[in-house]
C-alpha cells in the first residue's frame, strides 16, 4: 500500500506525463495547422451548420479569421450552410440539409472520396446561452 509520500510522488508523475501528452498533441496540431506535417491527413471538408444566413455569415468570417490567422488547418475546404427558412426540425434536419447541399457544392469525385466532418452549431442555444458567443 502507498503512503501519503508515495501518493504524492505517483500524481507527481501521472501529471507530468498528462503534461508532455499535451505538449506533444499541441505540437502536432500547430505542425498541421502550419503546414509542417504535409502527408498527415486531415478531413478534406469542414462543414459547419447555422440556422439562418445571418449565422452562416458570422461563422463564415469567423472561419475565414481563423484560417488567415492560421489557427485551423489551410488545405481543406470549410463550408457553412444554413437551414431552410421555416420551422426548424433539429440537428436530424440539419443534417439531411447538409446532404443536399453538399451535392450541389462538390463534384460527384469529391462526394465519393472526401473525408468530411460536420459540426451542427445551429442551435439557438436556449439552454446553455452563456456558453455561446454567436447562438
Amino acid at each position: 500500500s502507498l503512503g501519503g509520500e508515495g501518493v504524492s510522488v505517483a500524481m507527481e508523475g501521472w501529471r507530468e506525463s498528462l503534461r508532455a501528452a499535451t505538449r506533444s498533441k499541441l505540437k502536432e496540431y500547430h505542425d498541421l495547422v502550419s503546414g509542417k506535417l504535409p502527408g498527415r491527413d486531415f478531413f478534406d471538408v469542414v462543414v459547419v451548420t447555422a440556422r439562418d444566413e445571418q449565422q452562416q455569415a458570422l461563422y463564415q468570417r469567423q472561419l475565414q479569421a481563423k484560417k488567415d490567422r492560421k489557427e485551423i488547418p489551410c488545405g481543406c475546404k470549410y463550408l457553412v450552410f444554413h437551414d431552410p427558412p421555416g420551422v426548424k426540425i433539429g440537428d436530424g434536419g440539419a443534417t439531411l440539409n447538409v446532404f443536399e447541399q453538399l451535392e450541389k457544392s462538390l463534384s460527384k469525385e469529391e462526394l465519393d472520396t472526401a473525408r468530411v466532418v460536420l459540426i451542427n452549431a445551429g442551435g439557438y442555444s436556449q439552454r446553455l446561452p452563456h456558453v455561446s458567443a454567436l447562438g
